[in-house]
């Protein structure tokens, strides 16, 4: 899926590259139409220049006429050499205009030029990308097998999904048992409320009942020490057994099975159900995550591993280019690049080890100015070789350098011209003199700033 969006992105580059190529050819061809616009104008002015020449002629020979005449003449004549003065002005930025118009026709060529090639490099690719096509087409294949024999273990799941369900469905009526279960128990606990409500109207009445018989024993022990002369402890052999001592008895076992029940939550049986469906929730977030967790593992270790296959591919060839462009560009001697650690190398350190002709072999920390800079010059057209930019920006790396290295910097630049544009911030005569075309800014007057600009290859 990756190769296809980057094949419909390299389409689109195509198209975009293929519709800029028509418009500089549009452009080409109006340019065109107004050099021949102006060769015209120009012809049209020299015509004139001629009238005038042919005036000022007719003038000079009736100039002995009169002298009248001749002022008048030579009024008129000053008339139109200032008009021919003004005329060869125009001349003069017509041709201007026209030697600009030209440069710019050049560089539109030498932009369509590059947008062929580019044309024909995105074509290249697209051919590959066509073989990749082909054989993810042939990835999706055995995919499709794959997937079938998903689709028979998905069949597999589903009789162990219709188990779970009957399952779920027995659960649902042991759910149903125990609600009514839980409804009887409710219904007893309403009748043990409504007995002990009774029992606690009971125990207040028989309350009552006990202070107003202790009140009666009271009044009688006294009327039985007033009547009979006997106290409490002597008048007991005579007692009767009455109905009082059993309903005391009766009060104080209700009151102990009351206290027995406690507290009575009635919403603990919901408030159960909601913390187990919570926990069941969060027990399945858990699961899930810890998959994913495992999966995310997976894959950053399988593209690890990718990242570490690719980098010490590209890291050797940096590292092969890198000794070759050296060599090249100090004239011999010998630099490589190493890894500080080979176990880690994605985080690892890169040392770079220079040894210019003449000197030992050293860490490039320990080489001179000049020397770091073309080592940096020598690790960057390395890079460029391996895989070529479509242009490079270069501010002033060479300024370190003296005269006979940076020939040799400047020569060497001039064999990625072909495929790189390179646009060069510089002050050193010797890269000046490998370019084809210099920018630079004027004041001819102060305050006042112009750009200037030529062609090498023109001149």
């Amino acid at each position: 899926h990756a190769d296809e969006l980057e094949l419909v992105r390299k389409q689109e580059q195509r198209d975009i590259i293929l519709r800029d190529l028509e418009e500089a050819d549009q452009h080409v061809e109006a340019l065109s139409d107004e050099r021949t616009d102006l060769s015209d104008s120009l012809a049209d002015v020299q015509r004139r220049h001629a009238a005038s020449q042919s005036v000022q002629t007719e003038i000079q020979e009736r100039n002995t006429v009169s002298r009248e005449e001749i002022i008048a003449a030579q009024q008129e004549l000053t008339a139109l050499r200032e008009t021919r003065e003004a005329e060869n002005g125009a001349l003069t930025e017509l041709r201007i205009a026209a030697t600009a118009l030209a440069k710019e026709d050049d560089a539109r060529t030498a932009e369509r030029n590059r947008l062929r090639r580019d044309k024909a490099l995105d074509a290249q690719r697209i051919t590959d990308y066509d073989a990749m096509h082909a054989d993810l087409l042939g990835q999706i294949d055995a995919a499709n097998a794959r997937l079938a024999e998903m689709e028979q273990g998905i069949a597999g799941e589903q009789d162990a999904l219709q188990a779970a369900k009957d399952e779920q469905q027995r659960l649902e009526k042991e759910r149903q048992r125990t609600s009514e279960l839980l409804s009887r128990f409710r219904q007893q606990r309403d009748t043990l409320s409504e007995a002990y409500r009774q029992a606690e109207d009971r125990r207040h009445r028989d309350a009552l009942a006990i202070e107003r018989i202790e009140l009666e024993c009271r009044q009688m022990a006294d009327r039985i020490f007033n009547e009979y002369d006997l106290t409490y402890e002597n008048a007991l052999p005579l007692r009767r057994e009455i109905a009082v001592g059993a309903t005391a008895s009766r009060i104080h076992a209700l009151r102990t099975e009351i206290r027995a029940l406690g507290d009575v939550n009635v919403s603990a049986i919901e408030d159960y159900r909601a913390v187990a469906d919570r926990h069941a929730s969060l027990k399945t977030q858990y699961e899930d995550l810890e998959k994913a967790k495992g999966d995310l593992y997976q894959l950053i270790g399988q593209i690890t591993k990718q990242m570490e296959s690719t980098f010490v591919t590209e890291f050797a060839r940096v590292q092969e280019s890198f000794s070759e462009v050296f060599t090249r560009l100090f004239g011999g001697g010998h630099a490589e690049l190493r890894l500080a650690d080979k176990s880690d190398v994605l985080n690892c350190d890169i040392d770079i080890i220079a040894q210019p002709p003449g000197k030992k072999l050293q860490l490039l920390s320990l080489l001179s100015g000049g020397e770091r800079a073309l080592t940096a010059i020598a690790l960057l057209f390395a890079m460029v070789k391996i895989k070529a930019p479509a242009f490079c920006l270069l501010d002033e790396i060479e300024t370190s350098l003296d005269e006979e290295n940076v020939s040799r910097f400047a020569e060497y630049l001039t064999q990625y011209a072909d495929d790189t544009q390179f646009i060069l911030i510089t002050h050193r005569k010797g890269s000046m003199e490998v370019c084809d075309t210099l920018y630079g800014v004027a004041m001819e007057e102060k305050g006042v700033s112009s750009i200037v600009s030529a062609r090498f290859g023109e001149a």
